[in-house]
């Protein structure tokens, strides 16, 4: 797992416990948390999904196939390459 993945994986984590507390204080010690993860996950580059007949789709940035292009953040919103972590343009 890249530094990248795992700032991104924390960052999931922590919006998971915010989400499931209901106590002030607690929810403003996540959100300072996250905001400090944000400011050291770099700067993803834009992509897309290729999707070809019959096969899954691969990154428009680093070409790699994924099988889990389908995976959105916990809010489903955002959709990232596995790989590069690239910021997957979302279809609507």
């Amino acid at each position: 797992m890249t530094n990248q993945e795992e700032v991104h994986s924390a960052i999931e984590w922590i919006e998971g416990l915010r989400d499931r507390w209901n106590d002030k204080d607690n929810v403003k010690y996540c959100n300072m948390a996250i905001k400090a993860l944000e400011q050291t996950e770099p700067e993803r580059k834009p992509g897309k999904w290729i999707w070809e007949d019959g096969n899954i789709p691969y990154c428009s940035n680093c070409k790699k196939y994924s099988d889990d292009a389908d995976m959105q953040d916990i809010h489903g919103e955002v959709l990232y390459c596995s790989h590069c972590g690239a910021k997957m343009e979302v279809e609507t």
